[in-house]
């Protein structure tokens, strides 16, 4: 593996250890938006044995409930999302293209804008491969 490649690999292990952290983080928040919402709005509130300050207090105070499973998917989803969103590179990288770094680097940098991505993509995608005898001399 050259050089380029293993900055790629770098960048993109760096990407995506970003992107599990920032998703771990967010399953361990508290979930404000129920916080704001009353719950049971149609039961009247001058009923003795409804108290909507209690039930308010036991949606403030549950657990958050992440399973196995929805942490499996997270990270499948994010392992996907990440996949598509260095697919160029991916294509570039296979197909020996001559100008890999500048593929990624456009990747890394405008992937993230549609026009960017899709420029890219169809750059990976163009003739200008490496030839038999340039891999040789490359080693």
């Amino acid at each position: 593996m050259h050089t380029t490649s293993r900055l790629i690999v770098a960048v993109g292990a760096f990407v995506a250890f970003i992107g599990l952290v920032a998703f771990l983080h967010s399953q361990g928040e508290p979930q404000r938006a129920l916080a704001q919402v009353t719950p049971f709005p149609s039961i009247n509130s001058s009923d003795p044995i409804f108290d909507p300050q209690k039930a308010l207090d036991e949606v403030r105070d549950a657990p958050a409930k992440t399973t196995d499973n929805s942490i499996a998917a997270g990270l499948i989803i994010i392992l996907i999302a990440f996949a598509v969103y260095f697919l160029p590179l991916i294509v570039a990288v296979r197909r020996w293209h001559r100008n890999t770094t500048a593929i990624g680097v456009l990747t890394l940098l405008l992937g993230w804008t549609f026009i960017g991505w899709v420029i890219a993509l169809v750059w990976a995608c163009t003739d200008n491969i490496k030839t038999a005898a340039e891999l040789a001399a490359e080693g």
